[in-house]
This record gives structure tokens, C-alpha cells and sequence, in this order.
């Protein structure tokens, strides 16, 4: 087992490839909070039941590294009354994210949803000056 960084234990590799195929297959569980993470608005993702991790020592990693999370975009291009509508909308929903995909160091593809077809989210995500403009949306943890 190969650790990285401060926290990381993955699992063997026919481990891993199994818990990535069951994330495939069945999602993600989680309860959704929209957060600001330093200078990054993020959906933050509380573990459901039946949450797969993908490394051993998940505790650790989010104390190192912080919350599961989707993240949307840095917070100079929020307006408070997006955060209000978004809190109105997602805080504290329970739902299981769809993934399409899943990479190496916990990423994880979404594949289409509600969360991610939602307006205000895909303005600010996609926004031209934002750092995930380019990319998909993706759980990092």
C-alpha cells in the first residue's frame, strides 16, 4: 500500500478497482451543503450511507485535506443572494450522486443530475473567469 501526502492509504489495486466499479455502478450517497472553502464556493458532501471511500484512512484525509466536494467556483463571482438561493435549494439534501467515472486520487466524474443541471450552479461553474470553467464536475476528496 503506496501513501501520498499527509494522508492517502489506498487500497491494493483489486481493491480499489473494485470499489470504483461499485461507484460506477450504484453512486455515491450523500448529504449535500453548499460551503465556502477558503476562497472556493463548493458543494460539500457529507458521506451517506453506503458512501465507498477510496482510501483506507478517510478520516485522516478529510482532516488534512477538507470535505468531499463539488466545487463550483471562487467566491469573488458569487452574489449573496446566489449563496441564499442555493442554501435554499441544496442544504441538507440527501441524494445519491451518479459518478460516470472514477480516476486516480479520488476523482470522481459526475454524470448528469439535478445538482449539476441546476442554473445557478452551471452559470457560476461555467462562468468564463472561473477556475473550473474547463472542467467537469467532479468530487474531490
Amino acid at each position: 500500500m503506496a501513501q501520498t501526502g499527509v494522508a492517502g492509504i489506498r487500497w491494493p489495486p483489486s481493491e480499489d478497482c473494485r470499489r470504483k466499479n461499485a461507484i460506477e455502478q450504484n453512486g455515491q450517497p450523500v448529504v449535500l451543503r453548499v460551503a465556502c472553502l477558503g476562497e472556493l464556493l463548493a458543494i460539500a458532501l457529507e458521506p451517506g450511507s453506503g458512501f465507498i471511500h477510496l482510501v483506507q484512512d478517510h478520516e485522516a484525509c478529510i482532516e488534512a485535506y477538507g470535505p468531499y466536494h463539488l466545487s463550483v467556483c471562487q467566491i469573488g463571482l458569487v452574489s449573496g443572494a446566489d449563496v441564499a438561493e442555493l442554501r435554499a435549494r441544496w442544504d441538507g439534501v440527501r441524494t445519491t450522486l451518479a459518478i460516470a467515472w472514477c480516476g486516480r486520487d479520488g476523482y470522481m466524474e459526475l454524470a448528469d443530475n439535478p445538482l449539476t443541471d441546476d442554473q445557478i450552479l452551471r452559470r457560476l461553474h461555467f462562468h468564463p473567469n472561473a477556475w473550473y470553467a474547463h472542467r467537469e464536475w467532479h468530487i474531490s476528496g
